[in-house]
Parts: structure tokens; sequence; C-alpha cells
């Protein structure tokens, strides 16, 4: 027809210029995954050589006997498995909500990186409440864990997430101090039902004051990491922010936390298991209330 322009040919991609595209997408994705694989492949290794060089600060109460994977495989073996599978389930985490995560590259990393390894350093901590096992070793111990996931998430977040557009997360804000307290004061009141029931074991008889305060420096713990990371759960609903968040961010990497103890020894696993359900409930609810009295959102 007159005035009608033929397409040019050189504007079309052919069907090769579209198989490279492909190509080049896949091995990108192929190589995001790769490094991913590496990242907590080092994540886990660090923490396989710092507890190696701290392990003469390692305190086993005489309570706790190895279990059969400890007896047939060795105590190395097992937590070298653990490490893979705990920094593997704290990196999968990582991914799942790496676009909500406030901050780029570094700064992502730094964010959920800090966050879990204060939950994990101070959760190594218990030790002194359940045990009476001396401070300066369990810190020891618990830092061989918290800095290589520090070193992992900061890894992912600059070269496997870094990619990505930086988050803020919904418009609003929380009022950190009365979400700390809440947080904190609904783990308190979690962990001493379990306690008092005897659900749990406990320290509460013979270390009171270990017990207290361990107890609620764990439920502030866990309040800092809500303050860090409640961005990346964060919805209309504040009961699926909350149930997000505690199941996800905090009881994952709780959970993948406590998993060495029941690896490892006998009798352990009830124990465990019950634990960290109260613990994750716990932390739902606590999380649910701040929101519910302390977030204010952005007009």
């Amino acid at each position: 027809m007159a005035g009608t322009r033929a397409p040019n040919s050189s504007s079309i991609p052919s069907v090769s210029d579209v198989s490279n595209s492909r190509e080049r997408q896949e091995r990108l994705t192929r190589a995001k995954w790769l490094l991913f694989a590496a990242s907590v492949l080092t994540g886990a290794v660090l923490a396989i050589i710092l507890h190696a060089v701290v392990g003469s600060f390692v305190v086993v109460a005489d309570e706790l006997e190895f279990g059969v994977l400890g007896r047939a495989l060795g105590a190395e073996v097992v937590a070298s498995f653990w490490a893979l599978l705990a920094f593997s389930g704290s990196a999968y985490v990582f991914y799942r909500y790496h676009q909500t995560i406030p901050g780029e590259g570094f700064w992502k990393g730094l964010r959920y990186g800090s966050a879990i390894g204060i939950l994990w350093l101070v959760g190594m901590l218990e030790g002194v409440a359940l045990f009476g096992n001396p401070i300066h070793a369990e810190f020891l111990v618990g830092l061989s864990d918290a800095i290589p996931v520090l070193i992992m998430s900061i890894l992912l977040g600059v070269f496997v997430f870094g990619s990505g557009d930086p988050s803020t997360g919904l418009p609003g804000r929380v009022q950190p101090v009365p979400t700390l307290l809440t947080i904190a004061l609904f783990y308190l009141a979690g962990r001493y039902a379990g306690y008092l029931s005897g659900l749990i074991g406990s320290g509460h008889a013979e270390y009171p004051v270990q017990t207290f305060v361990w107890t609620l420096l764990m439920g502030l713990s866990a309040g800092v990491v809500f303050l860090l990371l409640w961005n990346a759960t964060i919805s209309s609903s504040r009961i699926r922010s909350a149930a997000s968040f505690g199941f996800w961010i905090f009881g994952i990497n709780w959970i993948v936390f406590m998993a060495f103890i029941a690896l490892l020894f006998e009798g352990t696993l009830i124990d465990v298991a019950t634990r960290v359900s109260l613990d994750i409930a716990a932390v739902i609810l606590g999380c649910y209330v701040a929101l519910r009295w302390w977030q204010r959102i952005d007009r």
C-alpha cells in the first residue's frame, strides 16, 4: 500500500539472537546459583575452622551424651554436616526475602547477617543458663557461628542479590523501644511457661539469675532481629506479617541453629522441638501485638 513502509529487517531479532539472549540469561542464572552455593560453602567452612580454633573452650555438660550420629560419625562430622545445613537454611531465608529487605548489595547483606549473627551468638549463651558453662567460652563459640553467617550474608548481598533494586518495604515505621520490649516480654513469658511447667529443660532452679538474664537477653535479641528485618515480611495483614517473620526469618534460623543439639546428643530431639516451637509461638504473638500497638503507617 502507498505510504506503508516495509519493516526494517535489521530491527527484527533473528531466531539466533533470541536463542543467544536466552542462553546468556541461563548462564547468568547458573552463575548466580554457583555464587550462592560458594557463599554458603564459604560461611560453613569458616564456621568449621573457627570452631576448631576455639575447640579447647567448648564445654560439654555431663548430662549430655552422644546420640546415634555422634557415636557413629564423630562430633566433627556431625558438626560439619550441621554447618552446611544451618548456613544453607539461613541463606535460603535470605533468598526468599532479599527483595524486601532494605538496602542493596553490601548493606542488605550486612543488615541480614548482623540480625542472624546476633540471634545465633545470644542463642549460644544459653549454655551459661542451662549448665553454668563459663560465659567467655560460650561467647567465643557463639562468635564462631556469628562471624561466618555475617560474612556469608555480605557475600550473598554483594555477589548474588546485589543487582536487584533496593527495597524499602511498605511505608510506615514501628516505635523501636516499645516494640523491642513487647517482643522481649512475650518471649520471656513463653519461656517461663515452659520452664515452670517442665515442658522444656532449664536451669531456673540451679541458676535463676543466669536463666532470667539470658531469657530476657534472648527476647531482646529477637526484638532486634525484628527491628532490622520487619520490612521484609510486612503486608496489609498484621497477623500474616507476624507469622511470616516468626516462622521464616526468626523460626527457620532458630530451628537450624538448634538442630545441632538434636543431631549430636542423645534424647534431646523432643526438648529441642518443644523449645523451638514455644519460642516461635511467643515471637509471633509478640510481633503481632507490637505491630498492632506500635506500628505507624505513613499517609
